[in-house]
């Protein structure tokens, strides 16, 4: 078992060395919204019926549908 000699350091009280108080900081979120301005979506707006503790129950899903909507049929010339 150790013993205490003496006071320890929070006993004194030193001036500061940074002037009458040392720099504040926080670490918030500061929170910057317009009225007008809508909130992303909530948690009830995500589907996760299909999602098990170890993530998707399925794979990725994947299609060969071009999706362009400035996609034109191709001319064809019948002569």
């Amino acid at each position: 078992m150790s013993r205490n000699y003496g006071p320890g350091p929070g006993a004194y009280m030193l001036p500061s060395s940074f002037g009458q108080k040392g720099p504040q900081f926080s670490f918030g979120r500061r929170i910057d919204r317009k009225r007008d301005e809508k909130p992303g979506p909530g948690p009830a707006a995500y589907k996760v019926d299909k999602v098990t503790r170890y993530g998707n129950a399925v794979g990725p899903q994947f299609s060969m549908y071009v999706r362009n909507s400035k996609m034109k049929p191709l001319p064809i010339r019948l002569s």
